[in-house]
């Protein structure tokens, strides 16, 4: 008797799994259909890269010309109409930041004198928060590294704490009501579906850099975002870190004359091999965390080369880009100047497929990680002092964000 009512109790559970299985593959498939037919007839990013000529000159009629105080004139295009055009000034809106961030982010400046007062945020800032803030690709020409590289350092990195703060803040909040509903849940009742709030690996952002130098300042500015009046936070291996990436005594020439531009470009370290990964948990930071354990990725394009290695290698591995969210290039004109190869063979590994699971729970993971179309939500931010075939040739080969994009 009672091997068949565990048999019985066994035959329910089977059903009642079977039916939410059912109902979960019925919600995925309405919302693919959805999807793809409003990307379809608005003539939206699913298309091949090669692009026929008739058909680029349709996408233009979608464009639309905006002329921004600092930044000059910029060509915003909207692939999907919910998502059109950044308007006039008055229709631009400061995104809103994570309360980590809330009383520090008009402190902006703070990492360039922090022992001084700090300059208050610039109109250029502004600008370039409420852009980044609308989630569509953004490339930035005219950042003089001189006058304008430490204020757009600043603004991308407030932009890329705020976004993967909100990320692990939603992803904490949910954990804790799944274990509140695990035990409030009463026996035999059906099981709710999980949020989906997690990509195939954990890294979120990819910050390439083309010095260690760079990356030092990049570190700086993320932890005084992070610390607040009175607040201190913990930086794991910070000695290790500023050894590695800081520049020694010994190295800095004697009487070199060079233009500023110069020392603005080559100051500090300028080792161009080196990859990081930096966690951010509760506020605090972890440097040197395994990939697969980070949220932002920092390196180089020859340090992320030798990780990807080529086809055929034995010893390689890209997963770790597969659901990256945000791609920052920062001083991309000085990429040129090193191996432009190895930009374009990290942006041919973006948002691929992961060959392993990793320990993914898939029951979290988007819909649009499953249906590999990561690539089509990411934004990439370029920013260079000059304009450049080979780097325009990055946001129209390699980006396809739905969202659209803005640039001069």
């Amino acid at each position: 008797m009672n091997l068949r009512m565990e048999e019985k109790e066994n035959l329910k559970k089977r059903s009642l799994e079977m039916k939410r299985r059912v109902l979960m593959k019925r919600r995925r498939w309405q919302e693919i259909k959805s999807l793809w037919t409003r990307s379809m007839s608005l003539r939206s990013v699913w298309r091949p890269t090669s692009w026929k000529k008739e058909n680029r000159m349709e996408t233009q009629h979608n464009s639309r010309l905006v002329k921004l105080p600092k930044l000059g004139n910029l060509l915003s295009t909207n692939l999907l109409d919910r998502f059109g055009p950044i308007g006039p000034q008055k229709d631009r809106n400061l995104p809103i930041f994570h309360k980590l961030l809330e009383s520090s982010w008009k402190g902006l400046n703070q990492s360039f004198n922090p022992k001084g007062q700090a300059e208050e945020i610039s109109p250029l800032q502004l600008e370039l928060l409420s852009l980044m803030g609308s989630y569509k690709d953004l490339y930035h020409p005219d950042t003089c590294p001189l006058k304008q590289g430490p204020y757009v350092r600043s603004a991308y990195c407030l932009h890329v704490l705020n976004h993967v703060l909100k990320a692990n803040s939603r992803v904490l909040a949910h954990n804790a009501q799944l274990r509140e509903q695990k035990t409030q849940a009463k026996a035999g009742a059906e099981p709710q579906d999980e949020p989906r709030d997690q990509g195939l690996t954990r890294p979120k952002v990819l910050i390439l850099v083309p010095f260690r130098g760079g990356a030092l300042q990049v570190v700086h500015t993320l932890v005084s975002l992070l610390e607040s009046k009175g607040k201190k936070i913990i930086v794991s291996n910070k000695k290790k870190f500023k050894e590695e990436f800081g520049e020694a005594d010994d190295e800095k020439p004697t009487n070199l004359r060079r233009p500023d531009d110069y020392h603005a470009i080559f100051s500090g370290n300028v080792d161009d091999h080196f990859r990081i990964g930096v966690s951010i948990v509760r506020g605090n930071m972890r440097l040197y965390a395994p990939f697969y354990s980070s949220d932002i990725i920092l390196a180089s394009p020859l340090g992320l080369r030798t990780v990807l290695g080529a086809e055929g290698e034995s010893k390689r591995d890209y997963d770790f880009l597969s659901s990256i969210e945000l791609l920052v290039l920062d001083q991309t004109d000085v990429f040129l100047m090193q191996n432009w190869e190895h930009v374009l063979h990290v942006m041919n590994h973006m948002n691929l497929q992961p060959l392993d699971s990793h320990g993914v729970d898939f029951s979290r993971v988007r819909m649009w990680n499953l249906n590999n179309w990561a690539r089509h939500y990411r934004q990439t931010l370029v920013f260079s002092s000059v304009q450049d075939p080979q780097i325009n040739n990055i946001l129209t080969k390699h980006c396809a964000n739905y969202r659209g994009q803005v640039r001069h």
